[in-house]
This record gives C-alpha cells, structure tokens and sequence, in this order.
C-alpha cells in the first residue's frame, strides 16, 4: 500500500514537473518571441530612420545645388553688369581725357594767341652792340644755378653769383616767352627768356623755368643716345646737338626786395646761324625749309621717332615725345638745337605745361606725316 502510495506521488510529482516545465518554456518561448519582435521592430525603426535621413540629405543636396546654380547665374550676371560698367567706365575716362586734353588746348591758346607760331629768334633782328651802354640796362649782381639731370630728375643745382646786364627792349617774343639779350661782365653773350604768365611766388617761378630745363637736359640726353646708337648702326645722320649752358637766373629789383619782387629767366647762350623749326609743339611737321636739307628734317624726324619709341621702353606712364625741334644752321653745317617741348601722358588734376600738348595728341599729329625715313637707322635703334 505505501508503495503504491509513493509511486502515485512520484508520478504526480513527475507530471507536476512536467506540467511546470512546459509552462516555462511557453513562457520563455513568448519572452523569445516577444524579444525578437521587439529587435525586428527596431531594426524597421532603424531602417525608416535611416530612409528618412537619405531623404533629408539628397533634399539638402538638391537644395545646395538649386541655390548653387542660382548664385552660378547670379555671378554671371554680376560679372556681366561689371564688364559693361567697366567699358562704360573706360568709356567715360577716354572722353573726360579727350574732354581734358580740348580744354588744356584751348586754355593755352586763351593765354597765348600765337600758341603755334614759330619763335622769332634773332635772324628776324640785328645784333645788339654788344660793347656799347645804349640800350642796356646796368649790371647788377644776379644769382645763377646750373642744373645736371640725375635718373631722370633735375640734381641739387650749383649756385653761384655773377653780374649780367640786359637789353632794356625785348628783341623778340615766342608762344611763351618774352626773349631779351643778355650779357655778362667778362663779355659772355646770353638769350634771357622770361615766361609771359608768372606767379606772385618766387618759388612757383622757379618751378616753371626748372621745369624747362628738365626739358632741355632731357632732350639732349635723348640726342646724344641717338646719336649713339645710329654710330653703333653705322648709319648717316645729320649732325645735330642742343645747347648744353643753360641755366636759371634770379634777378631782385635790389638786394633787399622781396621774394615777388624777383624775376626768374632762362638763359642759354647767343648762337649765329640761320633759324627753322622743323617739328612744331603739336607734333606736326614742317615741310622742308630752304636753310635746310632733306637730310636735316630726316634726322630730326628719327630722333622724334625715337624718343617715343625708347620712352615707351619705361612704361606708358612715363612715355614722352621730343617736340617743338628748332634751332641754327651753322656755318660749319651742323645744327644746334634750342628750346625744345616734350609731350607727356596727361595726368588728372594736374595741369600741363603751355607747350605740353599732350602725348596722344603730339603723336598722332607726328605719325600722320612721318615720312619713316632712315628705317635701317630705327631698326637699329
């Protein structure tokens, strides 16, 4: 009896274990169930999340390529609006340059009428007698300074004191200048030029006359070159210099006048000889004049030429053109050239020289009858 007893209990206990061991693997079949539905369902989140992302950024990507092509039009169209307002700037500077070259033209033709006239030198008039007083005013103590031209600018000038007297009349009068006789104490024979329209400032006079100067050494250094380089060439050109003493002249009313009361000139020497101008200010040129051969405007022709030409070499702000080319048929049959003008590049705000007509203008006035002769001597060059 007690053995069936247990045996029922065994049994029960083993359907009991049975029956709990069942219940927990539904159990932990559902909690896996439940587990992997979970992953499965975050994995899916995931998986939107990562859909959704992809299409926010190829909607950025869009977006930054919409805005990229609209700013790409953007700047063309900006660009395009520059070009044409820097042609319409373009534009407008050429004129005003034009507009300003006209008024500098006429502004020197209001102060002088006879702007293109040639200089009447002495040829039009007799010596002075020169060991004479008639005529003369007295000698008096004068301060003279002498300039050398150093990189392109006038040096520190070397001054010094020296008596002169002066014809009391003018002999002669140019587009710029009234031009008298001058004469030292050791019987130095000068052509003192003064400027028509002068300052009330000493110093605004000197600038004036130094500036002719600087024109004057300049273009005599630009000769010398071309002579020098046409030797080297080995071709034939007429012998032709500038004047090489000139110098600046300080004369007071008396030793205790003021600054105003000075006048300024320009003194080169008395040179004998036949006078023609062969180039004008403006860059025209003459026809052949009867104290002069064809090979004499030629020269001076290649030397204009020339000095456009090696100017340019610096860079067109610092372009310039020998004009105004005048001087004396010596009896030895070389030329000596004097007052010469040189035409630069106009500058704003800053008003040119009386003489300066500008370097576009003197050029194209120049090439339009510059016969090119002596091309071997330019190629050369």
């Amino acid at each position: 009896m007690a053995d069936l007893e247990v045996a029922a209990l065994e049994s029960l206990l083993a359907a009991l274990r049975q029956t709990l061991a069942k219940r927990d693997h539904d159990r932990a079949v559902k909690r896996l169930e439940a587990a992997q539905n979970k992953q499965e369902h975050l994995r899916q989140m995931q998986k939107l999340q990562y859909t959704l992302e992809t299409a926010q950024a190829k909607a950025q990507e869009l977006q930054r390529k919409r805005q990229h092509k609209q700013a790409k039009a953007g700047l063309a169209s900006a660009k395009a609006q520059q070009a044409k307002i820097e042609q319409q700037t373009k534009k407008v500077k050429a004129l005003q340059r034009n507009n300003e070259e006209k008024a500098a033209m006429i502004m020197a033709t209001k102060h002088c009428n006879r702007y293109l006239e040639v200089l009447e030198l002495p040829t039009m008039h007799s010596s002075p007698d020169w060991d004479g007083n008639t005529d003369w005013d007295t000698y008096q103590q004068v301060q003279q300074q002498v300039y050398k031209l150093e990189n392109g600018q006038l040096s520190k000038p070397s001054v010094s004191h020296i008596r002169l007297r002066r014809s009391q009349d003018l002999f002669a009068r140019g587009g710029f200048r009234y031009v008298y006789y001058a004469q030292t104490d050791s019987g130095e024979q000068y052509v003192a030029k003064r400027l028509y329209a002068e300052g009330d400032e000493l110093e605004d006079n000197i600038k004036d006359v130094e500036a002719d100067i600087k024109d004057h050494l300049t273009a005599d250094r630009c000769i010398r070159e071309f002579h020098r380089r046409a030797k080297q060439a080995h071709a034939s050109t007429a012998s032709m210099h500038f004047t090489t003493s000139v110098s600046l002249i300080i004369v007071k009313a008396h030793e205790s006048a003021p600054a105003c009361g000075s006048i300024v000139y320009f003194l080169e020497p008395v040179i004998e000889g036949d006078y023609c101008k062969w180039i004008q200010n403006s860059g025209e040129i003459n026809a052949v004049p009867s104290v002069s051969g064809q090979e004499v405007l030629d020269t001076t022709q290649a030397m204009v030429h020339f000095s456009y030409e090696e100017s340019l070499k610096k860079g067109r702000d610092r372009s310039y053109m020998i004009t105004d080319i005048q001087g004396f048929q010596l009896a030895s049959g070389s030329t000596t050239l004097i007052d010469p003008a040189i035409c630069r590049p106009r500058v704003r705000g800053v008003r040119p020289a009386g003489a300066d007509y500008g370097i576009r203008s003197a050029a194209s006035a120049f090439f339009k009858a510059h016969s090119y002769y002596k091309l071997e001597v330019l190629a050369a060059l």
